[in-house]
């Protein structure tokens, strides 16, 4: 069934980020109802600051060409790709580095970006897709940079920022990390609303 058979039944939608809900008001749908997943917080928030690295995540298969160019600028840097590591190996990983970057296209709020605020580590993000809305990865603008009109220089200086100065930076993801706590006690609320639970 296409998007235009849908909006002609007058369907109703679920999203799971508000970057979705415009979609799909575009496309034309009128009946829709938040559906937000959460992400597993019992293994995350247990970092240590003292055991922080200067090391920066990313995710190889999103945004990698951006991504990549920012590495060729900073050679210097200590980049780690999350590949090829077991859940335990990544969590770990999360703990020790103090920063993650995403230069991805974002189609609804992201795995990665929460469970790395909630392992400590302060996040830089592009402005396509959900990153753009305050409500689907509510950081400071001034973690979010368009590709297309700032500097990557701009973008290295952030992050050498974050590394020197990443007590005071990490503070700056605490109303983050606190949506992220609170999404499943929402999930859970917005489920009994659809099915009248």
């Amino acid at each position: 069934m296409t998007i235009r058979q849908l909006v002609e039944l007058n369907a109703e939608c679920g999203y799971q980020a508000e970057y979705i809900q415009h979609y799909l008001i575009n496309q034309g749908f009128q009946e829709m109802l938040p559906l937000k997943d959460y992400v597993n917080t019992d293994y995350s928030g247990n970092y240590d600051i003292s055991k922080k690295e200067d090391i920066i995540l990313y995710n190889p298969r999103k945004g990698y060409e951006y991504t990549k160019q920012l590495i060729e600028m900073a050679p210097d840097l200590h980049w780690v790709a999350l590949t090829g590591f077991n859940r335990t190996q990544l969590i770990e990983m999360m703990q020790r580095a103090k920063l993650y970057i995403d230069f991805g296209n974002h189609p609804g709020k992201d795995r990665l970006p929460r469970e790395c605020a909630m392992n400590g580590c302060c996040i830089i993000t592009g402005m396509r897709g959900s990153a753009r809305f305050f409500e689907d990865v509510p950081i400071a603008d001034s973690y979010k940079f368009n590709e297309k009109s700032v500097g990557k220089q701009e973008i290295i200086s952030r992050i050498r920022y974050i590394l020197n100065h990443y007590e005071d930076a990490n503070k700056e993801f605490e109303f983050y990390r606190d949506i992220i706590k609170s999404e499943k006690n929402e999930f859970e609320s917005q489920v009994r609303r659809i099915f009248q639970i």
